[in-house]
């Protein structure tokens, strides 16, 4: 005959809420864990079963209970689709620095390699220091997510995250190939390149124009090296917008009326990448 612990567990596990409030309202223990460790709550994240999740913390279990293997319930929250219930885990005191001993790695590193972009969000909010930490191989939650190809959140800790150096990003994006060209624009607009470093950046590169106003603003020679990576389409954009810029600006100056201040150089850094969009 089933525990009643393992009646609360499958009831969390199937999402069947009339049976989870009947084990708790008998006295089961809302923390007992299965073999592999797993309580009540972990079964409900993995489960996607938020209604479950809120019930259980309502009751006082343990958000920061550890299965067998040492992963905390938001530790399992950062699969794609279940980070639905990482806000209720976290108000209720889940910690978002917690560590695997096994692995040194917290719930960023494994949203970081899961590719669960809302998670990643979620979580450099509730503990931004947590992106420079690093694993028992030594890699940020960054480096994790360039391994393992999740250009979408890679990008999210490269735009709201500190960055490492560029020459430790760079051999690690070009070993990927098309996928993470997105990411050079984001890296070239928060940090200066150097000419080596821009060797580095693939040509053509899709995307890159979005740096070009950030970048003009550091250099006008790291802006030149830019635009030599910019596919041809974008190039010409580019090249077609300068000589209209240029011939309203001579008629400008052949009109006989007070003369108009011009257009400040951040405005005209922006409608050049403007001009590179579709």
């Amino acid at each position: 005959m089933d525990s009643l612990e393992q009646r609360l567990r499958d009831a969390a596990r199937q999402g069947d809420l009339k049976a989870l409030r009947k084990c708790l309202a008998a006295g089961a223990d809302v923390d007992a864990g299965s073999e592999e460790g797993y309580t009540p709550l972990v079964y409900a994240v993995r489960y996607r079963l938020s209604g479950c999740v809120a019930t259980l913390l309502a009751a006082a279990a343990d958000p920061d209970a550890a299965d067998g293997y040492g992963w905390t319930a938001l530790h399992h929250a950062t699969y794609e689709g279940c980070e639905v219930s990482m806000p209720a885990l976290l108000a209720a005191g889940a910690s978002p620095t917690a560590v695997v001993p096994r692995s040194a790695t917290t719930p960023l590193h494994w949203a970081a390699a899961h590719g669960s972009t809302a998670a990643v969000a979620l979580l450099l909010r509730a503990a931004p220091a947590t992106a420079a930490c690093r694993d028992m191989h030594g890699k940020t939650p960054l480096a994790l997510a360039l391994a393992c190809q999740r250009a979408a959140a890679a990008r999210c800790l490269m735009e709201h995250a500190p960055l490492p150096p560029a020459g430790e990003l760079l051999p690690a994006m070009s070993s990927f190939g098309d996928a993470m060209q997105p990411l050079y624009a984001t890296l070239a607009a928060r940090q200066p390149l150097s000419t080596g470093q821009w060797a580095l950046v693939p040509s053509p590169c899709a995307g890159l124009g979005a740096a070009l106003p950030a970048v003009l603003q550091r250099s006008t020679v790291e802006a030149s090296l830019l635009v030599r990576r910019l596919p041809p389409a974008d190039r010409g954009r580019l090249h077609t917008f300068a000589l209209c810029l240029a011939r309203a600006q001579r008629r400008r100056r052949k009109r006989r009326r007070p003369r108009l201040p011009p257009l400040p150089t951040p405005i005209l850094w922006r409608l050049l990448a403007l001009s590179l969009t579709e």
